[in-house]
């Protein structure tokens, strides 16, 4: 379950603490508070209106993982798991739910019987054609409000972002010794 970020923290309130508690100055965070309530409105209105089409982020996201993989067998639901960052168990659900709505399949490897690919259906290839137009132009809506030059260095800002992530995992590989 995730929250709703409803309003952002005071811009004092952000200057206190980042003063107090690191060397960065205010505008690290602030922009960082600004990324996380875009973060937490787009999540809550995706959520939304995936909700229209009888589907959840999560099982949206399956879909669209499966639709864009180029390889015929699928994936295997760890494989599933491991790319959208989810126990296998939780995925377990997730995939019982698509295949009960006739999205997916699962279908066994033929060499290696205890091996099981999760498949797109027709059924589930036309629910991503039926949902993909509008998602992509609410996202194109959205982001419209940005010139070219401004959406580039938007993107390498937010690479750079990503690309520092790796100190939280270091973080939680240090909570599981």
């Amino acid at each position: 379950m995730s929250f709703l970020l409803k309003e952002l923290p005071e811009d004092e309130a952000i200057k206190e603490f980042s003063s107090r508690y690191t060397k960065l100055g205010s505008p690290y965070f602030e922009a960082l508070m600004r990324l996380l309530k875009i973060s937490s409105d787009l999540e809550h209105n995706m959520e939304a209106y995936f909700q229209t089409h009888g589907l959840s982020d999560g099982r949206y996201s399956i879909l669209m993982l499966l639709f864009r993989c180029n390889c015929p067998q699928g994936f295997s639901q760890s494989e599933i798991a491991k790319k959208m960052c989810v126990s296998r168990a939780s995925m377990t659900s997730f995939i019982d739910s698509l295949e009960k709505d006739g999205y997916v399949v699962r279908k066994p490897d033929t060499v290696d019987r205890r091996l099981i690919y999760i498949q797109l259906t027709p059924k589930g290839h036309k629910k991503v054609e039926a949902v993909l137009p509008e998602h992509m132009r609410m996202m194109a809506q959205f982001m419209k409000c940005i010139n070219k030059t401004e959406a580039e260095q938007l993107y390498n800002i937010l690479d750079k972002l990503l690309g520092n992530l790796k100190i939280f995992e270091q973080c939680d590989s240090a909570k599981k010794e």
